[in-house]
Formats: structure tokens, sequence, C-alpha cells
């Protein structure tokens, strides 16, 4: 029963914000429930009322970062991309990465979910099709997952080398790249 929804939402954030402090420390299933809720500034009770184990708490995370990256995304193009730009969804995409490259890269990281990767695919590609209004027929599926995981790629290599090429830089090689083909790109 919620009789205080602002406060039982604090609660529920509190937690996945203390989540995300242990998981930049220890991989998933060297957290413990004990030291999470001390962190949250509660008890192991309290934990339980809000999520069944670690992997729970993991997985709402998760479902909180594809909704802030699908609501900002969205938030940048309401009525879609009118010229067909690649290079502002991709500027887009970047500069969500960049905001929330922290948690996403824990999460795709060597100690992340296997599964994240996948699920993020699943709610960004029917928004990049959108975005870009293009369609490859039967192939679409198959050219928007090629897409995704060459950008995800490239931005988890970006994010492992301390970002040693500036937000324009990757832009363009990702534009580049994806409007001209790996063969054809001159860097």
């Amino acid at each position: 029963m919620r009789k205080q929804p602002k406060i039982t939402d604090r609660t529920r954030e509190l937690f996945i914000e203390a989540f995300w402090i242990l998981y930049k420390e220890y991989p998933v299933e060297q957290i413990k429930i004990g030291e999470l809720s001390a962190k949250a500034g509660y008890n192991r009770s309290t934990f339980y009322e809000y999520f069944t184990d670690i992997y729970d708490i993991l997985h709402q995370a998760e479902d909180g970062l594809i909704n802030e990256f699908k609501m900002r995304a969205v938030g940048k193009f309401p009525n879609g991309v009118k010229d067909g730009s690649y290079e502002s969804i991709i500027r887009t995409l970047v500069e969500l990465f960049d905001l929330l490259g922290e948690k996403l890269f824990l999460l795709i990281g060597e100690n992340g979910d296997p599964s994240f990767q996948n699920k993020l695919r699943k709610q960004v590609n029917p928004f990049l099709q959108q975005m870009s209004g293009r369609s490859y027929g039967k192939y679409t599926d198959y050219v928007l997952s090629y897409s995704f995981s060459g950008a995800m790629g490239i931005l988890k290599f970006w994010h492992e080398n301390q970002q040693d090429l500036s937000k324009e830089e990757v832009v363009a090689l990702l534009v580049s790249l994806i409007t001209k083909g790996i063969w054809n790109t001159e860097c």
C-alpha cells in the first residue's frame, strides 16, 4: 500500500542511487543487500519492500536508465527529424551517452549485465527507425542492429579511452561510417 507516493518514490530512488555507487566498485553478484541498504540509509527489510533481490534492483535501474535515455532522445525530436539528418540523430545519441555514460558503461562493461545491451537495442532501434524515416524492407532490423552495435562499440571504446576524441570527432566518425560505410570512410 502506497500511502505517501512521493516518499516511497524517493525511497526507491535512494536505493537505486546507492546501487549505482556500489556497482561502480563491485560486480552485481558481490553487492550485499545489507551494505546497499545502509548506504541508502535504510535497513534490509525496507529494501525488500521495494525489490525482490539484487537482480530486481539491477533491472529496475536498467529500465530507469533506458526510460531516461528514450525520454531525452524523443524530447530532442518530438516530431522526428525533418531533414533526415543522420548527424543530428548521432549527435543526440553521442550527447546522451556522454551524459548518461557512467551508468551505461557500467552496464555494458566487463562487469555489466550481458542482457542490457540487447535490451537497450530493442528500445532504441524503433526510435532510430522513426527518427531516420527510412525502411530497408525485410532487412530493417538487421541494418538497425548493425548500426546500433557498431555505434555502441565505438562509444564504448571512446569511453574506455577517456574520451580521447572530441564529441565532434566521434559524431563525424559515426556519421561517416553510417553514411559511407567502413571501406569509404576517410579519417
